[in-house]
């Protein structure tokens, strides 16, 4: 490994204490360097060390640089989930200073409890996924993708072997080097019916209705008060929180058309028009008739369904908008609700049926009789 970079030009120096910094994340695979301990020192001070002159760069090398450091934080953060997960495994905290491992990492990092358990139970979950684990190490997949193809080695069939497993994991891998961490979840039924296509069908239906009941017991919704704001976090099952992101996007994108109409308004973000949006559908709960529309009509979820799915129970019956599949029972149980439209796909993908979004009278109706 070449230390010195002195002699190279500016943009080749700095690539090149990219790389040593990065080539650091394998220094324990080494014997040349030292000890896990000098080696993790050695990093911390290169990084500490890293030059700031970076002022002549041209755009590209700039950009090129940042790629090359987002790189380097996801081996960083892998080599930080190996080591706390190897940590755990001995009861190194417990046996040492009477603690779990997710306070004593509380304790010294100063982040929130459950953070600090949030990120053992994630270290523990990653480190047992040698394939994917190396990929993030050798900067193939960023760690994102790492985590997203552990969330899917969980939802493998328990009946899958160690070497259907490894080729599942192994086939999650290269899909996370060419796709995004949440097409890697999407995929997952297709990887599992290449292993093993005996019964994928009937395999792939009890998942997503286990999938169906695991969404619906973690439904939740917190919220806690912090200098002057109400903070919260949820979770609500696919169907329910597609219709929940539809309300808010027509209320954003009715925020957008009239900052886009008039200069002179505040220049929003997504994330603030999303929080507007919230805080005007709450406004406007018991104000019938000021919720925005989109293209002239209330926001409403259609559904792509196939007739004969539609028959026969079929997991796959429908599709979201997301691209979410679920099943027939849902499909059946959102066609008497006025927030969906059904869209019924014979052979060919030709339109037998488009629902009504009214199953009973309306109210005007119901007024005038």
């Amino acid at each position: 490994m070449v230390w010195d970079c002195q002699t190279k030009g500016n943009h080749d120096r700095l690539r090149t204490y990219v790389r040593v910094i990065g080539e650091g994340v394998n220094f324990m695979n080494t014997t040349t360097i030292g000890t896990s301990r000098e080696s993790l020192d050695a990093l911390i001070n290169l990084v500490g060390r890293f030059p700031d002159d970076r002022s002549s760069l041209g755009l590209t090398q700039r950009l090129d640089l940042a790629v090359a450091a987002l790189t380097l934080s996801s081996q960083v953060q892998a080599l930080a989930a190996i080591l706390v997960a190897e940590a755990d495994a001995v009861d190194a905290s417990a046996r040492t200073m009477g603690t779990p491992t997710g306070t004593f990492l509380a304790t010294k990092t100063h982040i929130s409890a459950r953070q600090a358990a949030a990120f053992v139970h994630q270290a523990r979950r990653f480190d047992s996924h040698p394939q994917s684990k190396q990929a993030v190490l050798d900067g193939e997949i960023s760690f994102a993708h790492g985590r997203a193809v552990t969330q899917a080695m969980s939802q493998l069939p328990e009946s899958f072997t160690t070497d259907q497993t490894s080729l599942a994991e192994d086939m999650l891998v290269r899909i996370a080097k060419r796709y995004t961490p949440d097409d890697v979840i999407k995929r997952l039924p297709r990887v599992i019916e290449r292993v093993d296509p005996c019964d994928a069908g009937e395999r792939e239906a009890t998942r997503h209705t286990q999938q169906q009941q695991t969404a619906w017991r973690n439904r939740s919704l917190d919220w806690w008060r912090d200098q002057g704001s109400v903070k919260f976090k949820g979770s609500l099952p696919a169907v329910e929180g597609e219709a929940f992101i539809m309300i808010i996007d027509a209320y954003a994108q009715q925020t957008r058309r009239h900052q886009n109409d008039n200069p002179n308004m505040e220049q929003t973000t997504a994330q603030q028009r999303r929080a507007d949006a919230l805080t005007q559908l709450v406004e406007n709960t018991n104000l019938p008739g000021l919720a925005p529309t989109l293209g002239g009509d209330r926001p409403t979820i259609m559904a792509m369904m196939d007739y004969h799915k539609l028959q026969t129970d079929a997991w796959d019956a429908g599709v979201l908008p997301s691209g979410f599949p679920i099943p027939a029972s849902d499909l059946r149980r959102l066609c008497c609700d006025a927030a969906l439209i059904p869209v019924v796909l014979g052979g060919e993908s030709e339109p037998l049926d488009v629902g009504r979004t009214q199953r009973f009278v309306t109210l005007p109706i119901r007024k005038a009789l």
